[in-house]
């Protein structure tokens, strides 16, 4: 059995009531789509003050659900527990009677209709859906005590894939808490660590790098990781390097933005190009240990050029590494070792959790739930 096809226009409506600037009043909740995370999670309502915001904004109740109609690739669909405003790329749409408004949500997160929905999208650069196209589309609409049922399940699963993802992110967390509580904060040494240069406490292997084009690349395709200055980047047929080694970014603008590691853990077989210094141990200093330095050190004294920043090999050396005694080193990555094993874990159940969600939506969609 499948459910009858309804186009949403027919069972809900949108509410576009403007709010002009000089209306907003002080402390009302604001929402773009910068608050709205993909999946549906508000991460915090925007508290505006008369005058701050310089556009037209929609007006929202609890009543409705918030459709991102920018980029609706992203899924950033919601909806609020309180009056405000929000942004006109993001839709405020009214349920009917005969639509509950939970069941929507999960309908319109559901994978199949976020890919119809970026398919209606004009725009190459900033893709948006129009209002009639989102109205246009069909949705599963089985009886309305049925599509409370559907988005009760939904809801639960929706809640078991919040908890691993906070739990997932607490883990990865943890090991800059503990460092900081077992080390202090390398900028200011506050247990007052004997400093070395890090070009004493570990060896620099930077000679055996080779950079490989792009186009040479297509050549040599493998199952070895080629790493760049922030991770992998290709796969190769041979490695230059086997074994554990701290990669750290040479060049590039994530030096200074830090929107992603500087510093990494690369293990196994692997290729290494001119872009990531590699480093590995001389008995002074641990890697791990010296990876989350890297996550704490700031680094602009030391990086030259602004259009494209460069951490140079003597810069590198010259990094001043306040060094606790190699044993406390060693029960910190014991701390890592324990933590990594519990975010596996945790990784292994958002996974189940993500699987059991898809099956149930498509089971719910079609009809065959139980």
């Amino acid at each position: 059995m499948s459910w009858p096809m309804t186009c949403l226009g027919e069972v809900a409506s949108l509410e576009r009531k403007s709010l002009l600037p000089e209306e907003i009043e002080t402390g009302t909740s604001y929402l773009g789509l910068e608050h709205i995370e993909s999946g549906g999670r508000i991460l915090g309502y925007q508290r505006v003050g008369a005058g701050e915001l310089q556009s037209n904004k929609f007006i929202f109740d609890p009543g409705t659900l918030l459709y991102g109609k920018l980029r609706p690739y992203l899924a950033k669909i919601c909806i609020p527990d309180r009056e405000g405003c929000c942004s006109t790329d993001i839709l405020p749409i009214r349920p009917s009677q005969k639509l509950d408004i939970s069941y929507l949500k999960h309908v319109l997160l559901w994978r199949p209709y976020v890919d119809k929905a970026n398919s209606l999208c004009s725009g190459a650069n900033l893709p948006r859906i129009s209002p009639s196209s989102l109205l246009g589309i069909e949705i599963p609409l089985p009886p309305l005590e049925e599509q409370r049922r559907i988005a009760a399940i939904l809801d639960k699963t929706a809640e078991l894939s919040g908890a691993n993802r906070r739990r997932q992110d607490l883990l990865r967390a943890f090991p800059l808490s503990v460092y900081r509580q077992m080390f202090g904060d390398p900028r200011h040494n506050p247990f007052l660590w004997p400093v070395f240069r890090l070009g004493e406490i570990c060896l620099n292997e930077d000679a055996r790098r080779v950079p490989v084009k792009s186009s040479d690349r297509k050549a040599m395709q493998g199952r070895f990781p080629y790493y760049g200055a922030s991770g992998v980047i290709d796969h190769v047929d041979d490695y230059l390097f086997n074994g554990q080694k701290l990669l750290v970014g040479e060049d590039g603008a994530n030096l200074i933005a830090r929107s992603s590691p500087i510093a990494f853990i690369a293990d196994g077989k692997y290729w290494v190009n001119n872009h990531a210094h590699v480093l590995s141990e001389n008995g002074k200093a641990k890697l791990r240990f010296l990876e989350y330095y890297f996550a704490l050190v700031d680094l602009k004294p030391f990086v030259t050029g602004s259009a494209q920043p460069k951490l140079t090999r003597s810069a590198l050396d010259s990094l001043p590494v306040p060094l606790p005694p190699l044993g406390l080193q060693e029960r910190f990555e014991s701390v890592l070792t324990a933590l990594e094993a519990r975010l596996a874990q945790a990784e292994i159940s958002a996974q189940q959790a993500s699987s059991l969600s898809c099956a149930l939506r498509y089971a719910s969609f079609q009809g065959d739930a139980g």
